[in-house]
């Protein structure tokens, strides 16, 4: 659960690119391992700092 929260947390724009790619990696891969983390993640963490990453534009 700490590890799931640590990743949620670096969804943030003001990441570097690097770190947000890892995240995302790692969050696939838990997803994959425990599909109802899904869940969790879009009604108590994911959805708000995933829309704020898609507004950055993909230059930086």
């Amino acid at each position: 659960a700490v590890e799931f929260s640590k990743l949620v947390g670096s969804l943030k724009p003001e990441e570097p690119e690097d770190v947000i790619v890892s995240a995302c990696q790692k969050l696939i891969l838990l997803f994959q391992d425990r599909p109802e983390q899904k869940h969790v993640f879009i009604t108590q963490h994911g959805l708000l700092p995933l829309m704020e990453l898609l507004e950055v534009p993909a230059t930086r």
